[in-house]
């Protein structure tokens, strides 16, 4: 009880989140630079995915229930370097591609914007890994910590990076830096519990079988759930995707009182 209670806390805070940024991105955007924050922002949640190879839900599968600390040590560390070291080849891969295929085209004013793009997708993927390990460890107040901060310290940082006259780019910058730090506060966090450890690597196997297949589904509902944005901006543009991102996260805030 108390462990769903805590989630459902740092449920309701991520909502509430979203619902205080809105005046934090109307006030230092405008509604085309919106657009396209919310488009990148799109893009990072359809990357996680397939950079990812979904490995940070694996963390939960094999995790639970192993009492050998050898053991715990090796399937721990095996899935965080197999993640990173994915998100990273593959991150970099898709921001190299996307450079070339969006030139010239609608989306080219996104291209200097890639490379933070890239680096944002990368430490979201560390961050899921950390709190993955949380859930599987049962670490619910860790877990319900990590999220809180990271939703008060974006508001925080990113509103002023926005409200300093720093545009998309230092909006992009402060998210990356208050993801990657809580990356780095969340892994020290898991080598002071299981020691530091070079893993054998020996059950990559059984874990990409486990987690590949999940790819599909998971990037089918994000892209079902979020591809709506990229119909608006090719057909109205950028601005109609500001407008609409902004009535969506209200009305979803509503929803969210009324789901209980």
């Amino acid at each position: 009880g108390r462990d769903v209670l805590l989630s459902g806390i740092a449920s309701g805070v991520r909502s509430l989140r979203h619902f205080l940024f809105l005046p934090v991105l109307t006030y230092g955007l405008d509604e085309s630079q919106l657009g396209l924050w919310e488009l990148l922002m799109v893009a990072v949640a359809l990357a996680i995915p397939w950079i990812s190879l979904q490995l940070p839900g694996a963390i939960v599968r094999f995790l639970p229930g192993v009492a050998d600390p050898r053991q715990q040590r090796e399937i721990a560390y095996t899935l965080f370097f197999l993640a990173l070291g994915s998100s990273i080849l593959l991150a970099v891969l898709l921001c190299i591609g996307a450079l070339f295929a969006l030139a010239g085209t609608l989306w080219s004013p996104l291209r200097p914007l890639l490379p933070i793009v890239a680096c944002l997708a990368i430490a979201t993927t560390g961050l899921e890994s950390v709190r993955s390990f949380f859930r599987a460890r049962r670490l619910i107040l860790h877990h319900s910590a990590v999220g809180i901060a990271q939703y008060f310290s974006e508001l925080v940082l990113v509103g002023y990076a926005l409200w300093s006259g720093g545009g998309l780019g230092a909006g992009l910058g402060a998210m990356l830096a208050i993801r990657a730090m809580l990356f780095a506060a969340g892994a020290a966090i898991v080598i002071h519990r299981l020691g530091w450890y070079w893993p054998d690597f020996t059950g990559w196997r059984e874990f990409l079988r486990f987690s590949i297949p999940l790819i599909p589904n998971s990037a089918l509902y994000r892209l079902f759930d979020f591809g709506d944005r990229y119909l608006l901006a090719h057909y109205l543009g950028t601005a109609a995707v500001g407008l609409y991102f902004v009535s969506y996260t209200a009305a979803s805030f509503f929803a969210t009182l009324t789901a209980p």
